[in-house]
């Protein structure tokens, strides 16, 4: 068929070509996770430095717009309670700050306690006002909750996403999942830096884009590659062409001279769409292929994934929807919020590498099971904890030997069936393809044990494999005694599958 003029075609890629590129891309992947490794082993110390020098009460962005990040009751975050959201940061005490540097030498001589005065601008640039504002120590709560906790969070993506490049560098799933768990590390682990020495941004600004870049790669050759990207290779890298340019654009907005202080907004506004539309096309091809892959390993693996990512990602769809909706920055709880994540990058990696690992599905099963059972013992004890208290009349100590005693006693009442109906649930909803896997192997079997001769054995092998694998053609050969050949077994019309033979002395045989 002629192709139109200047219709756009991706070439076919050549073997050649293919080993070439996939030598850079590994390369490309292990540098991106080099890179991450080094900001993560930067980001603690410049986290506690910029902790420990006096806190305006407030964050403030690259291009010192204050944000809404913060708790604006907590009188640690005074200039959050004074200073608008959106306002522009023009100087402190007089001095004038343009960078993270100029800000910590305005505060060098200060000490918490002490009060400055903050210049700042509407975000309209209509206004121009003065606040003052009363310094403090930046709350350690605060530090945990965002630094400490969103790290933790990111050095496990690296680590599993570095774990899973070790194994899989030379598949495209594999590097495919490394690289969106080395950007993730890098979107999670440098929000702080966003927000204090902006040393991080230019990094944090090409991930967030890319995350999502990564995601669509990743959904185009895990678990199966689609038709089109097995015939042309390059495309499971067009994903990443609108994330460079939305990361560019936005670096531009942040570093390039002469632009307005808010314009990063609007292109940061961008990159989070991308971001979530790369999520999106992850979890509707995890779907599709869950639901319609004739494949039971195919449809297994998308499943993992699926369920992982909607357990990972719905409380922070949850955030960013309730801040879309109210056109306000809501209180962000890191352990609601951002705890799931981690589910993300384990579901992914445990369906890559299941087939490698010996006695996954056992593990894993059993570490949900008594996760589970763990969680509902401390939502148990404190509920009981409570109705004593509701029944006694008086607050009821967590240590009470009484209320220690009644939940030994239910453990001991409930536990094996508690944990053999989850095992069954987790089984179930996790493990299905392995429980069809065994129930089939038991059922051939049965049938090998029952099958009066050979030929009635290779069909309930062919049957099996076929049902199993869902191969296009499956023949099974059995040597002829008259003609000492290999022939195909005869199907359940009595009729050959193939008319190939083959000598028992010859090559195949």
């Amino acid at each position: 068929m002629t192709q139109a003029p200047g219709a756009l075609e991706v070439p076919e890629t050549t073997p050649g070509q293919t080993g070439l590129v996939d030598r850079l891309l590994q390369w490309t992947v292990l540098a991106v996770l080099v890179i991450t490794v080094a900001l993560y082993a930067l980001a603690p110390f410049l986290a506690i430095g910029w902790a420990q020098r006096p806190f305006i009460g407030a964050f403030v962005e690259k291009t010192f717009i204050f944000n809404g990040i913060g708790d604006p009751d907590d009188p640690a975050w005074s200039a959050r309670q004074r200073v608008p959201e959106g306002d522009h940061l023009l100087a402190v005490d007089g001095a004038p700050v343009a960078t993270s540097f100029a800000l910590g030498g305005a505060l060098a001589d200060k000490r918490a306690g002490e009060t400055v005065i903050l210049t700042t601008r509407s975000r309209d640039g209509s206004v121009e006002r003065q606040t003052v504002v009363t310094l403090s120590a930046f709350p350690l709560p605060d530090l945990i909750r965002l630094f400490i906790a969103p790290y933790l969070i990111g050095v496990i993506y690296l680590g599993i996403g570095w774990w899973v490049f070790q194994l899989r560098r030379g598949e495209p799933a594999g590097r495919a999942f490394a690289l969106t768990c080395a950007l993730a590390a890098i979107a999670i682990g440098a929000l702080f830096d966003l927000y204090t020495t902006h040393l991080f941004t230019w990094a944090w600004t090409l991930a967030v884009p890319n995350v999502g870049a990564a995601a669509m790669s990743l959904a185009l050759v895990f678990p199966k590659t689609a038709s089109p990207v097995a015939r042309r290779p390059m495309l499971r890298l067009i994903s990443f062409v609108p994330g460079l340019l939305l990361a560019a654009y936005a670096l531009v907005t942040l570093y390039g001279p002469g632009f307005d202080p808010h314009a990063y907004v609007l292109a940061w506004r961008y990159s989070y769409f991308y971001l979530g539309a790369g999520l999106l096309v992850l979890l509707g091809m995890m779907l599709y292929r869950w639901r319609f892959s004739p494949s039971p390993t195919v449809s297994a693996q998308s499943r993992i994934i699926f369920l992982g990512a909607v357990a990972a990602f719905l409380p922070l769809l949850i955030w960013v929807l309730q801040g879309l909706l109210t056109n306000q920055t809501p209180y962000f709880n890191v352990l609601v919020n951002f705890g799931p994540l981690v589910l993300f990058p384990a579901a992914v990696a445990y369906a890559i590498l299941r087939y490698r690992l010996l006695d996954a599905d056992v593990l894993l099963g059993h570490g949900i099971v008594y996760g589970v059972i763990g969680a509902l013992t401390v939502i148990g004890y404190s509920l009981i904890i409570t109705g004593l208290s509701l029944i006694a009349g008086v607050p009821v100590n967590a240590n009470d030997p009484l209320a220690l005693g009644l939940v030994v006693l239910l453990l001991v009442i409930a536990f094996e069936p508690l944990r053999d109906r989850l095992r069954r649930l987790v089984d179930r909803t996790f493990f299905r393809g392995s429980r069809q896997y065994a129930q089939r192997l038991e059922q051939f079997g049965r049938i090998v044990n029952q099958a009066p001769g050979r030929i009635e054995i290779a069909q309930a092998l062919s049957a099996s494999i076929v049902d199993v694998l869902r191969p296009a053609h499956a023949h099974v050969f059995l040597r002829d005694e008259a003609s000492d050949d290999y022939v195909a077994a005869p199907d359940a019309s009595g009729r050959p599958t193939s008319d190939l033979r083959f000598a028992a002395d010859g090559a195949l045989a």
